[in-house]
């Protein structure tokens, strides 16, 4: 069931979103990219439990059925890194678990077919 883990959600202080960027207007689209981060590890935060965001997260978006080349990136240009990531796309995994060093962000790229309307 979705639900709303930003900012605007009740109770939620924050939010999941995190801007890195000393100044995103002038940041390039790939630096945009890589200096914005949602948080989907949310239960593994101290003091975000009873919040929206302090659940574990996944990402949807409602596309037609087909084939998409699908661009990941996992990490956070800050130097302030104390978490693990992985990912998966279409219930396969696109990066494997890593705990990235400081500044470290991974992308890949994987085609995948769409089903059920629900690129996941």
């Amino acid at each position: 069931t979705p639900f709303d883990a930003s900012n605007l959600a009740p109770g939620n202080d924050s939010g999941v979103g995190r801007n890195r960027l000393t100044d995103y207007s002038a940041a390039t689209n790939q630096e945009k990219l890589e200096g914005t981060l949602v948080h989907f590890q949310g239960d593994n935060i101290s003091g975000w439990n009873g919040q929206p965001r302090g659940n574990e997260l996944y990402w949807e978006l409602e596309v037609p059925n087909g084939t998409y080349a699908v661009t990941l990136g996992l990490g956070d240009a800050s130097s302030s890194v104390d978490s693990r990531h992985s990912a998966t796309v279409e219930g396969y995994t696109i990066i494997p678990a890593l705990t990235p060093v400081p500044g470290e962000v991974r992308t890949a790229t994987m085609i995948v077919e769409v089903t059920d309307g629900l690129l996941t």
